[in-house]
């Protein structure tokens, strides 16, 4: 099995059309581990609209006919409370292939109040789609990306909680299959 190697994106945006009613403050800042936020600031059970992430710069580099065998979504995020009654956890976190989304992956684990690196998936894990979608698009620019959505839990009232995401990464998993030429020689 090879690998892609952890890959940057290089498009974001806050996008509505997915649900959440509340949109990620500087999207952009989700496109490299630098220390800056793409943020939300989320209301008791409010969501935030989807922070899409996609186009992979230099392509992801996977030869043609090889096998998708899986792929890991990293995402470096952090939640500004912590205790029993408010936190940030995840609302949606799925690959999508050509606007199709895959299986969400989301957990119910709050977000950390210092930045920690949730990973999602596996080395054989499709996220939902099918062999053939990740073959036909894994080479197509902007065909798949990655949407986090967050939700906020805040039932004592104090104020809002804030989602951030400093950066948002994924690794896809593949398999070049041995093509044997067959040489046949005639002898006279």
């Amino acid at each position: 099995m090879a690998t892609t190697g952890s890959k940057a994106f290089t498009v974001s945006a806050s996008d509505a059309s997915a649900g959440g009613t509340v949109a990620w403050t500087n999207h952009a800042n989700a496109l490299a581990s630098d220390n800056t936020y793409a943020t939300c600031s989320l209301a008791d059970a409010t969501t935030s609209h989807s922070l899409n992430v996609n186009t992979v710069s230099g392509g992801w580099g996977v030869p043609a006919g090889a096998t998708i065998d899986g792929a890991i979504v990293l995402v470096h995020r952090k939640g500004s409370a912590v205790t029993a009654v408010r936190y940030v956890r995840d609302n949606e976190v799925t690959i999508i292939i050509n606007s199709a989304h895959g299986t969400n992956k989301a957990t119910a684990t709050a977000w950390p109040t210092t930045e920690a690196i949730a990973s999602y998936g596996s080395s054989s894990d499709l996220w939902g789609h099918t062999q053939a979608w990740w073959q036909t698009y894994i080479g197509s620019a902007g065909a798949i990306g990655v949407v986090v959505q967050a939700i906020g839990v805040d039932s004592d009232s104090i104020g809002n909680v804030v989602a951030s995401v400093d950066y948002i990464e994924m690794e896809v998993f593949y398999t070049v299959q041995n093509r044997r030429r067959s040489v046949i020689v005639i002898c006279q």
